[in-house]
């Protein structure tokens, strides 16, 4: 019983870890994207959301690279990642409800 529990926890981490590798590899470049949609919908804001664009990019990739060595677990990156979009979506509206005032 024991051994089919491990089996499985063992299959559903490589699951993971692929799916993990996909999303990664498309987020990373849709960052900069964000940057060009951003330049040209929210034109008094690009430069506001500028910064976090590629902050975001760079932990994606720093995420993706320590999961890929081994060196950090997929789940803690996942809440690394859901903490600074977070962090993007307070800055966010701080600054849009600031302006609207």
């Amino acid at each position: 019983m024991i051994n089919q529990e491990y089996k499985i926890r063992e299959e559903l981490e490589i699951i993971a870890k692929k799916n993990f590798n996909y999303v990664s590899l498309i987020a990373i470049p849709l960052w900069y994207v964000y940057i060009l949609f951003d330049y040209f919908f929210a034109n008094d804001y690009w430069i506001l959301f500028l910064p976090t664009r590629i902050i975001g990019s760079i932990l994606a990739a720093t995420l993706y690279l320590l999961v890929k060595k081994n060196k950090l677990n997929i789940y803690a990156s996942k809440d690394i990642f859901s903490v600074y979009l977070l962090i993007c979506m307070i800055y966010y509206n701080a600054f849009i409800n600031l302006n609207s005032l």
